[in-house]
């Protein structure tokens, strides 16, 4: 019982640095209007405006503690650790 407890404190903490670190960072841009080539020609803000496009949270993110300590889960559980990389990898922050 206090493993456990000192496990879900460690975990917490992480949550919290992961916060820190990443809040604000896992965002991507949707349009319904891009096509593959405006994508690759017009992937900047203004061409994201111009597109009505807008920035979206990310499925996986550290906006808020209980996303950051469902991350954190599944990167511990290894189950679809694959998807928190590559959402890791492909992060942009808002409007960069």
């Amino acid at each position: 019982a206090n493993g456990m407890v000192v496990c879900c404190l460690i975990v917490f903490i992480y949550a919290i640095i992961g916060i820190g670190l990443f809040k604000g960072k896992f965002h991507i841009a949707i349009s319904s209007r891009f096509s593959l080539m405006s994508l690759v020609k017009d992937f900047n803000q203004e061409g994201l405006y111009k597109n009505s496009g807008r920035w979206q949270a990310g499925e996986r993110n550290f906006d808020n503690i209980w996303n950051a300590l469902s991350v954190l889960f599944e990167i511990i559980t290894t189950e679809g650790w694959l998807d928190v990389m590559y959402a890791g990898v492909d992060s942009v922050g808002i409007e960069m």
